[in-house]
């Protein structure tokens, strides 16, 4: 069963969907901000490179699909957002 929630995101690194669980990622209509989602293979590392931008102004939103298997982190690159995430196993 898909779970949604609405977990705040800030500039640093956080992991948000682990290894193995599917996911949909997009951001409130209301958003001003970009957010950078990269995968890693270890839980505990965050990514050490730029990651795919979700825009606020595009209305997109990006899948498990799109990015692969490891464990989901996010950032903003600067202040703080909300988004909506839907996660299932």
């Amino acid at each position: 069963m898909a779970v949604t929630t609405n977990p705040i995101v800030t500039a640093t690194w956080s992991a948000i969907v682990p290894a193995g669980n599917y996911f949909l990622l997009t951001l409130p209509f209301a958003s001003r901000f970009d957010v950078e989602v990269a995968t890693t293979d270890a839980a505990g590392t965050a990514p050490t490179v730029v990651g795919h931008i979700l825009s606020g102004d595009e209305q997109e939103g990006l899948t498990r699909d799109l990015l692969g298997p490891g464990t989901v982190w996010a950032r903003t690159r600067s202040g703080s957002t909300t988004v909506v995430l839907n996660a299932w196993s």
